[in-house]
């Protein structure tokens, strides 16, 4: 068990792990509320402790977090309720600050990030898009993902990022689960469809081990029950596998 955090629980909050310790950043309190938070924890598991650092300049839910060459950046997400941003901030272990770099360009919330031969890379966020972030030149985009998605995962295996699980926006605005799952090819700038996932994961958080992708819980948007099982995806295989049940819910953790 770790330590528990020094507040009350959150969701939509960005996690990261950069020189063996874990960072948690940002997130909100309570469903309908505006109450985004701008705060920074860092535990150390040798210690089992948690550590305050500083602030972001802006509160922020719903963003990306990576860690890239020894720093942290907050990508995006909603301030309060339903206002999305475009800001970018990076924090720096060594000064124990936050500061603003380039924009994205366009206010984005719901996305997913992932980190690819050094570049940052981001999709979705109820849209179609692909763009490369550069933190001094903002963002480049891509070719398109054919369905647009939010909530939803990306993860880079070898020289392939992939996608999957999310939601949809359909022409009325309402949401449905999003199954689909899709493979980038930054080479050649292109995507191919893989095998659908059998079950929806919407919020749900996934990590690469052993050479798969893992999806791990999230939801349904459809009936807003909890999806408590762990998709594996074998890219030799091209087949997703049913690998276990998480213990308890797990949602809207980036």
């Amino acid at each position: 068990m770790l330590g528990t955090l020094p507040e009350k629980p959150r969701f939509s909050h960005g996690v990261g792990v950069m020189r063996d310790k874990l960072y948690v950043v940002g997130g909100r309190h309570y469903y309908g509320k505006a109450d985004t938070m701008n705060c920074t924890y860092r535990y150390d598991p040798i210690q089992n402790v948690w550590q305050r650092l500083a602030d972001m300049h802006e509160t922020r839910g719903s963003f990306t977090l990576v860690v890239l060459n020894g720093k942290i950046y907050a990508i995006g997400g909603e301030r309060d309720s339903e206002v999305n941003m475009e800001s970018v901030e990076v924090y720096c272990p060594n000064t124990n600050s936050w500061s603003f770099v380039h924009p994205l360009g366009h206010a984005l919330c719901c996305q997913a990030a992932s980190v690819w031969n050094g570049t940052i890379f981001l999709s979705g966020g109820c849209l179609s898009s692909m763009s490369l972030y550069h933190p001094e030149r903002g963002s480049t985009y891509l070719a398109e993902i054919t369905h647009d998605r939010a909530l939803h995962c990306m993860e880079t295996l070898g020289d392939r990022l992939y996608v999957a699980g999310g939601v949809s926006c359909e022409a009325d605005g309402h949401l449905v689960d999003q199954l689909v799952c899709e493979v980038y090819n930054p080479v050649v700038n292109s995507w191919s469809a893989i095998m659908p996932l059998p079950v929806p994961h919407v919020g749900s958080v996934s990590v690469v081990l052993e050479g798969k992708v893992h999806v791990i819980g999230g939801y349904c948007q459809e009936d807003y029950s909890d999806t408590k099982t762990v998709h594996r995806y074998d890219p030799a295989a091209e087949r997703w596998e049913n690998m276990s049940v998480t213990p308890g819910p797990n949602t809207y953790s980036t």
